[in-house]
Parts: structure tokens; C-alpha cells; sequence
């Protein structure tokens, strides 16, 4: 929670979001790094953070019903962004860090950011087109195969937990625990 606050007291000092549908940036990083602040400091294992990330991508699979840029995808801000952030840190070469400080060093000059800034950096078109799908379009008519794909693409093996009394979920591959 501090961490997650601390990210937004010092991303505000930098800029401001360019709009109000650029929030889920701004909360999704915001988790991304208090998770990962965690595991960095060792309060999460491998384990634990792998489960962080599944209770993520499970709660945007729960919530999301259109795109992550729509305002009605509010409730999705948080969980949603997080696992888009979690999933370009790991596949961008050199993670989300230096994608972040380009980010903010435009902003400082134009004194905003945008979600379209942020996908301008990424420089991989397989991943900008995932988010593409994310952000314009949402999960599609197989929300969990896309999810699933996305945290394979990230390192992380789920499978596609489905039963008739309770709703779709992604569980860890069997003996998979993630960096």
C-alpha cells in the first residue's frame, strides 16, 4: 500500500495523465510496483508473487467486460494494469524500468503522459499489439485464452481452471513458479 502510494506522490511530482482514461496507467503501475517493491525486499518469495499475479489476472478476467480504456473499466484499473505491467516488464528487453523513465522524461517536457506514450516506447509489435487488444478492444470472445497467453508470453505457465459451480480461473502450471 505505501509503495503503491509512493508511486503516485512521485509520479505526480514528474507529470500528470494527459486524461481520465489514462488512469489505469497510473493505478496499474502503481500496483505493478508495490508487488514488485515487495518481492525486491523479500517479503514475497517466488511463490507468493507468482500467486500475486494470478490473483491479478484472475480479478481482470472478472471484471473486465470491454476495453481498459473505457471509463466503465474503472473497476478494472488496478488488477488489469497491473497484469499489462507485469507482462511488459517482462517481455521488453531491459523491463518496464527504462520504458518508465522515457515515459516520465517526455512527460516532464510536455507536462503529461498518455497511455498512447507509453505504447509508443515499447518498440515490440507483438506485445503492442497485445495491448492494443487489451486497451482498445478488451480480452475478446476468449478472455482466458488471452490472458493465458499473455502471462505465457511474461513466463508465467497457468492452465485453465473450469468448473460448472464457480467462474473460469488460470492456476500455476503444475511445478511452475516464476522469476
Amino acid at each position: 500500500m505505501v509503495a503503491h502510494e509512493a508511486f503516485h506522490l512521485w509520479n505526480s511530482q514528474l507529470a500528470r495523465r494527459a486524461e481520465v482514461r489514462d488512469e489505469w496507467w497510473s493505478e496499474g503501475a502503481s500496483s505493478y510496483v508495490a508487488g514488485r517493491a515487495l518481492r525486491d525486499a523479500g517479503y514475497l518469495d517466488a511463490r507468493r508473487y507468482q500467486r500475486r499475479m494470478l490473483r491479478a489476472a484472475n480479478a481482470c478476467l472478472r471484471s473486465l467486460r470491454g476495453p481498459l480504456l473505457d471509463e466503465a473499466a474503472e473497476a478494472s484499473y488496478y488488477t488489469c494494469g497491473e497484469l499489462v505491467h507485469f507482462v511488459v516488464d517482462r517481455r521488453v528487453s531491459g523491463g518496464v524500468w527504462p520504458i518508465y523513465a522515457a515515459l516520465f522524461a517526455g512527460a516532464q517536457v510536455q507536462g503529461t503522459y498518455a497511455t498512447a506514450d507509453f505504447v509508443a516506447l515499447l518498440g515490440d509489435a507483438a506485445l503492442v499489439a497485445d495491448l492494443e487488444q487489451i486497451l482498445g478492444r478488451g480480452l475478446g470472445d476468449q478472455p482466458a485464452r488471452f490472458v493465458q497467453r499473455l502471462l505465457a508470453g511474461a513466463g508465467l505457465a497457468t492452465r485453465i481452471d473450469a468448473h460448472r459451480h464457480r467462474p473460469v480461473r488460470l492456476v500455476a502450471a503444475s511445478g511452475t513458479v516464476g522469476r
